[in-house]
């Protein structure tokens, strides 16, 4: 859905006081707009707050006016409410707090009351709240399907609570049985593993059950601010209390390579009785909220306050029921708490996010088929006359090495790249600094050590046992790691992207990786491939085996792997920095006419091409598609149906997510390109190539 957004972010400006900047968007077609407001001066009463804080309408109101008083910046409020009723849609209201105005994550925001009319603002189901976060962490947030999502359920109920009493108050024991009933109802549909009694819910436990991918941590535990800083009480080994900072669960969370995409921070029972049971930890767990989403995990939602336990037995289900309809976290919460708006304390529920989209998950599909893909017999027909040619990108590696972003990212911070801003850290770049700084050979020789690394960081037992050859190179080494992480993931899906490559017969598939996985598939499946580079350059000393010889000619039974930006084996081969790039369009373009690549470049011409594992804006991608598209066959090729998978542009970080998503169509269906486009990941398309060939008669 395209919802008018509104974001209202504040910055501090001094001890006293902020600033508040207001900027509207609405991207529905035909009606794109933008506006932003100036900055404005606003002050928060923070002991007024504090004293007020028992009386919800009362600090909601004071809350209100405090920020949105000035006329302008209610007129665009008011102008934002309107855009959005004309067009009977909901409006998306974010709030920024930047990282150096901490204090006012504090605030109880979802309290808040127009200023003009006196109504409570966050109890309109039309209008969808959050609190949006930053995170240096740029790790992308991979989104799944909704059908393969997972959650672990953690209840920590230590048998010796009683003797804690942090800030005179008992820690009564959870009631496991229903704390689980209710969170195993509310995410019926995924599968759920719970860590409750045995195995008992230690921070260790968590962790190591998260670095199997699970979507969802919902965390039950009680927790207490001690000096103004959270603390939990999670279980030990023998199940008495483990009493830790929150930064622990932090910081552990942080340590995954894959994080989960939402953690759901239960409040538990510690005072009253009946219809009075409530929470007694005044918001501990929420105050961890910000933490979680400056360490990267893209949605928290917690209680600030001490929280109704028939508020949450409410609010949860409906939360749940509506997240499942369209993943959308804000929207679901904006149901869940229009469904408790009676309540005294509707407004303890907060979301805070990173996601600028609010998306959980994604439903994989075509661009152009909102009914289904009706292209698939073609497709397929073409698969079975070896007119196909797959062309693997970066995303086929990512999942043992990571994003080129991420390796990026490191290097500049590690070297000290002084010209990205921040987040935008592409790998050619800091590969061309380092050559520049460091000498021409450095990011090679760094390249597989840094990917080693990963590889072991994501398999720490790979080389448990095993002694150091120091005969062995970095790039032998990462090959093999490479090969036995794999074998590591086949045992968990026994039919992973390369295997599902390798049936489908190609004479040809192009690959832009420098590694070997397809060619060890390949083998698996009982093929004779051929590992061919690209000789891009001509100072480039390749051996004869990795030439194409002018006698081969690529069978489904002996394939063409076709290594088009080199190969780990030969690191001189590897197109690593911008000067590579550059190098590399001018070195194939001169190859155009020489016998070497004629059976590539006659394939590329008359072959669909199925693009997988790239992203728009991959340098991998841009240059191949400027050979594609300024070759002397380019309108052959055209005459070809093309596919490109695409991740939906909703994982991304920072992006506009409609505009992203329209401006990629456009580009893919410009004559030029002339591809259909595939939301989702390579792993899902394949799957359902796979599931489509299977059903073929």
């Amino acid at each position: 859905m395209n919802y008018p957004e509104l974001e209202i972010n504040l910055h501090r400006r001094d001890t006293r006081s902020y600033a508040v900047e207001m900027r509207f968007r609405d991207l529905a077609p035909g009606n794109e707009a933008e506006q932003r407001a100036e900055a404005y001066p606003v002050r928060f009463n923070f002991v007024q707050l504090a004293e007020i804080a028992a009386d919800s309408v009362t600090y909601g109101s004071l809350l209100g006016t405090s920020l949105l008083g000035h006329p302008d910046v209610r007129s665009c409020l008011d102008k934002a409410r309107t855009v959005a009723q004309a067009t009977e849609r909901r409006l998306r209201l974010r709030l920024g707090i930047d990282r150096w105005s901490a204090r006012l994550h504090g605030l109880r925001w979802e309290t808040m009351r127009d200023p003009t009319t006196g109504r409570s603002l966050l109890t309109d189901d039309n209008i969808l709240f959050s609190r949006y976060l930053g995170s240096f962490d740029m790790r992308p947030v991979r989104l799944r399907l909704k059908t393969q999502l997972r959650a672990l359920v953690a209840v920590a109920n230590p048998a010796d609570l009683a003797k804690y009493q942090p800030e005179g108050r008992l820690l009564a024991p959870i009631d496991v049985a229903p704390e689980l009933a209710r969170a195993v109802a509310g995410l019926s549909g995924m599968t759920v593993t719970v860590l409750a009694g045995q195995p008992r819910a230690t921070l260790d436990a968590v962790l190591d059950r998260l670095r199997d991918d699970y979507d969802i941590l919902y965390l039950v535990c009680h927790g207490a601010l001690v000096d103004e800083e959270p603390r939990l009480w999670l279980e030990d080994e023998e199940g008495l209390a483990r009493v830790m900072a929150g930064m622990e669960l932090v910081d552990g969370l942080a340590r995954l390579v894959r994080l989960p995409r939402l953690v759901v921070l239960a409040s538990c029972q510690s005072a009253g009785t009946g219809d009075d049971a409530h929470s007694d930890d005044r918001g501990a767990l929420a105050a961890l909220g910000p933490c979680l989403a400056e360490a990267g995990i893209p949605a928290v939602i917690a209680m600030q306050g001490n929280v109704l336990q028939r508020t949450v037995a409410r609010f949860m289900p409906i939360f749940f029921h509506e997240l499942s309809k369209d993943g959308q976290l804000d929207r679901a919460v904006a149901e869940a708490r229009f469904g408790v708006r009676d309540a005294p304390d509707h407004w303890a529920p907060v979301l805070y996010t990173r996601l600028a989209s609010g998306r959980l998950w994604y439903d994989r599909r075509f661009a152009s088929a909102a009914g289904g893909f009706q292209g698939w017999p073609g497709l397929l027909n073409r698969i079975a006359k070896r007119k196909c040619v797959p062309v693997l990108g970066s995303g086929l590696l990512e999942p043992f090495i990571g994003s080129p972003r991420e390796i990026g990212r490191r290097w500049a911070l590690r070297f000290h790249y002084p010209m990205a801003a921040v987040g935008q850290y592409e790998l050619p770049q800091i590969a061309q600094y380092l050559s520049l700084t460091q000498g021409p050979d450095f990011p090679r020789d760094r390249f597989a050590e840094e990917l080693t690394d990963e590889v072991l960081r994501r398999w720490p037992d790979l080389e448990a046992g095993r002694s150091i050859d120091a005969r062995e190179q970095p790039s032998e080494r990462l090959l093999r790691l490479l090969a036995a992480a794999r074998h590591n993931l086949l045992a968990k899906n026994p039919a992973d992207s390369h295997l599902v490559l390798s049936r489908l017969d190609c004479p040809i598939y192009l690959t832009t990786n420098p590694d070997s996985l397809l060619t060890d598939a390949l083998r698996a499946d009982g093929k004779t491939p051929r590992e061919v580079l690209c000789r891009w350059h001509e100072d480039v000393a390749l051996p004869a085996d990795a030439l194409l010889a002018d006698s081969y000619t690529p069978t489904a039974q002996e394939p063409l792997v076709f290594q088009l930006f080199g190969h780990l084996i030969e690191p001189d081969s590897v197109v690593l920095t911008e000067d590579d790039y550059f190098n590399y369009l001018i070195g194939f373009t001169r190859m155009q006419n020489r016998p070497q690549p004629s059976v590539v470049l006659e394939k590329l011409t008359t072959s669909t091409l199925m693009f997988l594992g790239f992203k728009v804006d991959d340098w991998d991608f841009r240059v191949f598609i400027h050979l594609l598209t300024n070759s002397p066959a380019e309108r052959l090729r055209r005459r070809n149906p093309h596919i490109a998978v695409q991740l939906d542009p909703e994982e991304g970080l920072g992006a506009d997510p409609d505009r992203a998503r329209s401006y990629l169509e456009e580009y893919f269906h410009d004559p030029k390109m002339q591809m259909e486009i595939y939301w989702g990941s390579a792993e899902d398309f394949l799957q359902e190539l796979n599931q489509q060939r299977t059903r073929q008669p």
